[in-house]
């Protein structure tokens, strides 16, 4: 049942209603959590970027006169050192998740400089607006053989321990500076890192005065693919016994330019550094740093980014900013 259909439905509670969503473009999964008896078609309902649209998410806010409100993915633009999750787990607020991954599986294993033997994939779809559940090429390695690999992997870790049997709350991204202690990445971060190859990333700016945020683009000053610092699982499903693997993206402190418009960014490796983070070295955080500003290029682009339904290539054209607007 749609977002629309259930607001037909909603009544007005007079008991607080654990809503955990993030206003504004919703980038990853969000939970509804109601009583089951009183509220059924509320009740463990889950939106994803495919399903729920700004405006339903602020509308369900009004129609459930929400009392408690606890953020549990990564809204558009959205600011801050991370929301704590019902349940303890932190949710980091780092970095909004949108991707362009568009150059094609060859491009984006041999150009970025990385030995993955099969890179044979066909009818992979070009994306220019990847987000947060959907199935992106991620570059893994066999610590047994040494050899490479590039495969989907669905983008939300789900930790091989999960005992929920919807998979968790599924963190798009981890920091740097806590990935290493933080039980849903630690054990990842020691024993399955992987890269995701990408084209370029997208970030959000508030302005003043104004609800949607400017999204910009951010991408190498020579257009070649990069790889990201990410962490991988395989979790087997309890419900039908299928296994299902999950990354996520590990984000740094924002460099100069990237400051500009938001305090982190996800860690681009340094080609020098692939081998050893996709290999057995247990903690290779240094390779975690801001990436030189120099070497990167950042311009304002449409909001239509804002919707992950929209993913063209005229995504990526630059636009004029009025002055009220930089």
């Amino acid at each position: 049942m749609q977002a629309r259909n259930l607001l037909a439905k909603a009544s007005q509670p007079s008991t607080p209603v654990n809503f955990d969503v993030p206003v504004g473009a919703c980038d990853c999964h969000t939970h509804i959590h109601a009583d089951p008896e009183k509220f059924p078609f509320f009740s463990g309902r889950v939106y994803t970027p495919e399903t729920a649209l700004p405006e339903e998410m602020t509308a369900l806010h009004k129609n459930l006169h929400i009392q408690r409100v606890i953020i549990v993915g990564v809204p558009a633009g959205a600011r801050g050192r991370g929301a704590q999750h019902r349940q303890g787990w932190r949710t980091e607020l780092g970095m909004c998740g949108r991707v362009v991954q568009a150059s094609g599986p060859l491009n984006l294993a041999i150009v970025d400089g990385l030995d993955v033997r099969d890179s044979r994939l066909t009818n992979v779809p070009r994306r220019y607006n990847a987000a947060p559940s959907q199935e992106l090429l991620v570059i893994r390695q066999n610590h047994q053989t040494g050899e490479r690999s590039m495969d989907f992997l669905k983008w939300g870790l789900i930790p091989y321990w999960c005992k929920d049997p919807k998979g968790g709350r599924k963190p798009i991204n981890a920091k740097a500076e806590t990935v290493s202690r933080l039980p849903t990445f630690r054990d990842a971060y020691e024993r399955r890192r992987c890269i995701l190859p990408i084209d370029g990333f997208f970030e959000w700016k508030a302005i003043k005065g104004q609800k949607a945020r400017q999204p910009f683009a951010i991408a190498m000053k020579d257009s070649s693919p990069f790889g990201i610092a990410g962490l991988w699982e395989n979790w087997k499903d309890p419900a039908g016994g299928e296994w299902v693997r999950t990354f996520a993206i590990i984000t740094v402190p924002a460099n100069e330019l990237v400051g500009a418009i938001h305090d982190r960014m996800p860690a681009i490796l340094h080609r020098e550094y692939h081998d050893r983070w996709l290999g057995i070295e247990p903690d290779p955080n240094d390779v975690l740093r801001p990436f030189p500003s120099d070497l990167l290029h950042m311009w304002p682009i449409s909001t239509r980014l804002n919707s992950p339904m929209n993913d063209d290539e005229a995504l990526l054209e630059e636009i004029r900013l009025s002055i009220e607007d930089t």
